[in-house]
């Protein structure tokens, strides 16, 4: 029996897609190049920032000035439009960024200058972990109910 998956847009990059999903090859190379991008990661910020002493606020910022116009590019071509945030939401979204993402990199780029690229890697599928621990302390999400 097929399933089939609602889907609040249809992407259709090329004739391959059918009815908006992806081919598995697709998704499949998707992730394995996710998976070496994870995986390099910590060995090129070691190799690279701990020979030339970079300072791990600017290799953060650099890294997210890179990061920033091609997600913007992928947001537009996803979303097919420009969606631009509430006055109200707007604090709050430079807030999570400039804590989320800004200092989650700055304190990775430390734990990889101090413990090294295979630790600070090893940790680094805690993430998603801690974000549930922290959302739970801060009962933004409740514990399931036994």
């Amino acid at each position: 029996m097929a399933v089939t998956v609602k889907r609040p847009w249809k992407l259709e990059c090329c004739r391959c897609w059918k009815m908006g999903i992806p081919p598995t090859w697709m998704v499949v190379g998707a992730a394995i190049i996710v998976q070496i991008g994870f995986g390099l990661y910590p060995v090129i910020v070691r190799k690279y920032a701990t020979a030339h002493k970079a300072n791990p606020v600017i290799f953060s910022f650099y890294r997210d000035a890179c990061c920033i116009p091609l997600l913007f590019t992928c947001a537009i071509i996803a979303e097919r439009r420009l969606i631009f945030p509430r006055p109200k939401m707007l604090f709050l979204l430079i807030l999570l960024g400039a804590l989320g993402m800004f200092g989650n990199q700055i304190l990775f780029i430390l734990g990889v200058y101090w413990a090294g690229a295979d630790i600070a890697s090893a940790f680094q599928p805690l993430i998603p972990v801690w974000t549930a621990v922290f959302a739970y302390l801060t009962c933004i999400e409740k514990l399931p109910s036994a």
